[in-house]
């Protein structure tokens, strides 16, 4: 592992990039491609269907546009070269729209309604009715097909002339899922949830024009590690994981908050875990940081949710004991007031986050633990959320919430990109589920969901475990996610991934973690370290004490000894 005290590099690097910033749009593999996504909604803003549509384009291009529908302009999309129109709902389109659809030169989608008033040649869709469909198959290889519980499509009669994509099937018949049609890609459902963005994902390298992506990216990670987990249950699984030698993820809670008494409890109160954690991460893994105490008022860390107030259903606007009451805009004179009202909301939520981000990143760093992700806790943050995370992680793990109105309403996106909700973040995203303790077929079920995103091309097989549950289990998973074919384990250290603070900066660098961190702010910012540092001080100097006395001890025999042999010889 590569360590190096100098900040200036990083000082340097952070000054340059306000002055130059990069954007990741203009630098993306796409090559060139622009995509819009004009789309249909119940409230004519966007919402979790057009968001995983955004996450599955941007493995793809970044530069990723939205625009409502019936509000688009020739201007909208100038030099775009792909233009999905994602109709949730049914609505009237206007004229300018349909003949901005018609006129556009670039590769056009359409996904779900509406589609008879943007071509003729799809009048055939019925969107009237909803079939179920149970399985899907390639058109072109017939072999390749999958099985999952029922989802609805719209029935299709496309033309002779149609290229049939995928077929969906049930027990009694199969549809045109996904085909072409005057020159048109067009998708049979109305929604992007669960199967459908696996199925919808499988054809899209045909949509950008490019090869398909061979192997399945996938990882294993191990979930709540916090300063209390056994570190003796800990060193077995690294042992074991060691031996198997496949890179996996950490996800590390710095702080754990006792919920009787308050009492916070730091990796310096468990130093043997401590040393196992540097031992995985030097053998291996690759830490994540999730979360600061991963609770919030006086719930139990590892429980609690820490960036979303689970009771109210809403962001982190307020402290942990205050009173509680949202406002809406009836209850302000003007709807400046209301803005204003908004922004101080969204101004506390950006320091209640900042703080919690680097003090975590910042705790573990202290115990040379160097996260190289994040992964929120449950999953769980605000929209803004993510913004302000992004200006301290590169990388997040996981599934994404896709609502600020309802912490449940979060999709896992079946491939690698950077959504535009992530603000330049890589999502590696978590998709066959975990060992829940009171399911005895979780594993086979955990390895269904692994088949259904095999499926795509590209598709990603991650899971996660939870150490408390024992040796046993976690064998149980790894030998299923080993039989997946065309696995390709994650190695965090292997990408671009930087994490960065004022204190400290983290990158992966070809296997390998640079750091560069301001030891003194670092290891002065709090108590614990330096008393644990002391601690270790004390006890290197209690064992060399100890060491040079066993030695006084043999030398003192061995001269007894030798003064005996000489005095019986004489």
């Amino acid at each position: 592992m590569k360590r190096n005290g100098k900040l200036v590099w990083g000082v340097v690097l952070l000054v340059l990039m306000s002055v130059f910033p990069v954007n990741l749009a203009e630098a993306d593999a796409g090559g060139g491609k622009k995509a819009v996504i004009m789309y249909s909604s119940e409230n004519g803003k966007v919402e979790e269907n057009q968001k995983v549509l955004d996450g599955m384009i941007s493995r793809y291009t970044t530069d990723i546009s939205y625009v409502e529908a019936n509000s688009v302009e020739a201007e909208d999309l100038e030099e775009a070269t792909h233009l999905f129109y994602y109709g949730k709902v049914e609505e009237r389109l206007h004229e300018e729209t349909v003949e901005l659809f018609a006129d556009f030169d670039g590769v056009k989608t359409i996904i779900g309604y509406n589609a008879d008033q943007l071509s003729s040649q799809l009048d055939h869709v019925d969107t009237s009715l909803q079939e179920a469909v149970e399985g899907a198959y390639e058109a072109d290889n017939e072999d390749n097909a999958v099985e999952f519980e029922s989802q609805a499509m719209f029935p299709t009669d496309p033309s002779e002339s149609a290229e049939i994509l995928l077929y969906g099937t049930n027990e009694s018949q199969e549809n045109p899922l996904f085909f072409i049609e005057d020159d048109i890609y067009y998708y049979a459902a109305p929604n992007l949830d669960s199967m459908h963005a696996v199925m919808f994902a499988k054809e899209m390298s045909g949509i950008f024009n490019v090869e398909k992506e061979e192997g399945h990216p996938g990882y294993l990670r191990l979930e709540d590690v916090h300063p209390l987990a056994d570190a003796e249950q800990v060193q077995e699984i690294a042992d074991y994981l060691k031996s198997e030698n496949i890179p996996y993820m950490i996800a590390v809670i710095p702080i754990y908050t006792d919920p009787e008494t308050g009492r916070e409890y730091r990796f310096s109160d468990n130093k043997k875990l401590t040393s196992v954690l540097q031992e995985m991460q030097d053998d291996g893994a690759s830490i994540v940081l999730h979360g600061y105490t991963h609770q919030f008022r006086s719930s139990e860390t590892g429980e609690g949710f820490e960036f979303w107030d689970v009771e109210n259903n809403m962001p982190i606007y307020h402290g942990e004991n205050e009173e509680v009451n949202p406002k809406t805009e009836e209850d302000f004179e003007s709807p400046e007031e209301f803005e204003a009202y908004n922004q101080e909301n969204l101004d506390y939520e950006r320091a209640y986050i900042e703080d919690r981000i680097e003090s975590g990143i910042d705790e573990l760093a202290k115990y040379e633990l160097y996260p190289l992700a994040f992964e929120a806790p449950h999953y769980t943050m605000s929209q803004n959320g993510y913004e302000v995370l992004s200006d301290y992680f590169s990388t997040y793990v996981g599934q994404v919430q896709m609502s600020d109105e309802n912490w449940e309403i979060m999709r896992p996106i079946p491939t690698v990109g950077q959504p535009t909700y992530l603000h330049g973040m890589t999502l590696y995203p978590e998709t066959m589920g975990y060992v829940q303790p009171d399911e005895p077929d979780a594993v086979d079920m955990m390895m269904k969901n692994a088949e259904e995103y095999q499926f795509t091309d590209g598709g990603v097989t991650s899971a996660f475990y939870h150490p408390y549950l024992g040796l046993d289990g976690l064998i149980e998973v790894v030998e299923g996610m080993k039989q997946i074919e065309g696995i390709e384990w994650i190695d965090l250290k292997e990408t671009d991934s930087q994490v960065v603070t004022d204190k400290v900066e983290i990158r992966a660098d070809g296997g390998e973690i640079d750091v560069n961190k301001d030891r003194i702010a670092l290891y002065t910012s709090g108590f614990s370290y330096p008393l644990y540092f002391l601690n270790n001080t004390v006890e290197a100097m209690v064992r060399l004490i100890a060491i040079i006395g066993g030695l006084a001890v043999i030398i003192f025999f061995f001269y007894i000894f030798r003064n005996r042999s000489q005095a019986n010889k004489s």
